[in-house]
């Protein structure tokens, strides 16, 4: 059920599309982040994805600013909420922010001043970082993250939008497609956003690591079998996740095709025999077997 509020009055410079799932504990903090920009011309699409909490009453309470936007969906996930903010936006420019993560104060205005030098030179403006883990700030350079990047509206639709399909690395493969299809990117020099390590999150959640990823190695399929070497990190990132698990058997099979492609990486015989004895596994990967959602 589409409930957006619209403001046709409004002629933003870019588009922000800010889905949330119960996330009441953060979602304030990132609509604050959008709203104490010193760049005004933005509109902000705020799609709760069914949540179940107090967010949608936090999301209504900022309506009275004709800059931001609601929409309801029932749940279907992250990439599908992105997708319906991102077909409701106004702007040429498109910038998808997580609810448990916030902009810097400049982060708007950086994207646009970099969008005008860039010029027709580019279709997406990539950015830096802040890793917030442990209560320390740690600085990484131009990323995939939601937040991080900037993309031209029509190219994003162009592509096919998010996969729906995928519950993990989304935004990832995002930008796969985009540089399979030859498009224009550029790195930009400043810091964009601040990432609030989840334990919780969908980005931690290992089942839909496994399944994302599992879908990958299908989906691009052949572009694996000229990679095989890229395909061996996939394999070895569902393995990892299996043993913290605690699948041993299912494990040890993704570290068998890993050691096929590259025999001579020790990093991957070493986990093929931690798949073997579980009580060294579990020291080294503690299990995690309630998977949080």
């Amino acid at each position: 059920m589409d409930t957006s509020e619209t403001k046709k009055s409004l002629d933003p410079k870019i588009s922000i599309i800010s889905p949330f799932f119960n996330s009441e504990s953060t979602l304030k903090r990132a609509v604050d982040s959008v709203i104490s920009q010193s760049f005004s011309e933005w509109e902000l699409i705020l799609v709760n994805d069914g949540s179940s909490d107090q967010s949608e009453r936090i999301a209504k309470s900022y309506l009275e600013d004709q800059r931001i936007s609601y929409i309801y969906q029932e749940n279907k996930g992250v990439s599908a909420a992105r997708n319906l903010g991102a077909s409701k936006a106004k702007a040429d420019w498109l910038i998808f922010l997580d609810s448990d993560d916030t902009f810097l104060a400049d982060s708007i205005k950086n994207f646009f001043f970099y969008i005008g030098r860039f010029n027709d030179n580019t279709d997406i403006v990539f950015s830096s970082y802040y890793l917030i883990k442990n209560g320390k700030l740690e600085l990484y350079a131009s990323s995939r993250l939601a937040g991080s990047y900037c993309i031209k509206k029509y190219i994003f639709f162009e592509i096919g939008g998010f996969d729906e399909k995928m519950t993990y690395g989304e935004n990832s493969e995002l930008i796969r497609r985009a540089k399979l299809k030859g498009l224009k990117f550029q790195k930009a020099n400043f810091v964009s956003l601040k990432y609030f390590e989840s334990k919780n999150g969908g980005s931690k959640n290992l089942l839909n690591m496994i399944q994302s990823n599992e879908y990958l190695l299908k989906k691009y399929s052949d572009f694996f079998e000229c990679r095989q070497y890229e395909k061996a990190v996939y394999l070895q990132v569902i393995g990892v996740a299996l043993l913290r698990l605690g699948e041993f058997e299912k494990a040890q099979k993704y570290f068998l095709e890993c050691v096929k492609i590259r025999f001579l990486k020790p990093q991957y015989w070493f986990r093929l025999f931690l798949s073997s004895f579980p009580f060294l596994s579990r020291k080294i990967y503690p299990l995690k077997r309630s998977i949080q959602f």
